[in-house]
């Protein structure tokens, strides 16, 4: 299952290319259940994400990983089955694999629609379907989308021009990635350790919620802030 549906996902997608931007995707990606759902329903999804978590400020540049955190965990706990993985992009100067070819060149980035321009990653829900005419994802960004998108055009939007990147799927409950002291990604390691087995409330839903709260609030008072913790642990009850 878990290779069948990848190679085949990735197959389809091909080496996307803008300008000569190229795609690797990661043999150490995880096996991704598939969901029933259709496009209507992804498109309910998107909307309730957007129209709902209004506590988040998808136009913020920073905390990627939070409301990928949270979004995922709130979409599997609203939506009956469906099951969320997260997709990973990085840089490719952000890899420890390339240390040694950056050591002297200069860090080209991900960006986005020329307002997010110094990303060393990105990462955002994705929900894998089968159709009448095979196997399909959908991304759920609404920071860098304005639909939930398949894959092959959520990827494009972000690719550096003239340099590659490189693209890894993996279980939802991952909130951070393996890296080094230099904070480079240690693409080469199978295995992720960080916290797959805790529970959905634990400190790194708290830590999202607190990152994407300051976010949003420059100026907070503790009343208000538990107001939204009450109110995001109720979508996740």
């Amino acid at each position: 299952m878990r290779y069948s549906v990848l190679l085949f996902l990735f197959a389809s997608l091909t080496v996307y290319t803008q300008q000569t931007g190229k795609i690797e995707y990661s043999r150490f990606s995880d096996q991704v259940p598939h969901s029933n759902i259709n496009v209507t329903l992804s498109d309910s999804i998107y909307n309730y994400v957007e129209s709902t978590l209004t506590f988040i400020d998808f136009d913020d540049c920073n905390n990627c990983d939070a409301r990928a955190h949270l979004i995922s965990a709130i979409i599997e706990k609203r939506f009956a089955g469906v099951k969320v993985a997260k997709v990973w992009m990085f840089a490719n100067y952000k890899r420890t694999s390339m240390s040694e070819k950056y050591r002297f060149k200069e860090n080209i980035y991900l960006s986005y629609d020329g307002e997010c321009e110094r990303w060393g990653y990105h990462v955002a829900p994705m929900i894998i379907f089968f159709h009448s005419l095979g196997i399909d994802s959908i991304v759920i960004d609404p920071s860098t989308q304005d639909s939930p998108v398949p894959l092959s055009k959520w990827t494009a939007s972000l690719l550096p021009r003239d340099e590659g990147v490189y693209l890894i799927v993996k279980d939802r409950k991952y909130f951070s990635f393996p890296d080094d002291e230099n904070k480079r990604f240690e693409d080469m390691k199978e295995v992720w350790t960080d916290n797959v087995d805790k529970p959905l409330m634990d400190e790194d839903c708290s830590i999202s919620i607190e990152n994407i709260f300051s976010a949003r609030n420059i100026i907070w008072d503790p009343w208000t802030y538990r107001h939204y913790i009450n109110a995001i642990r109720n979508l996740l009850n």
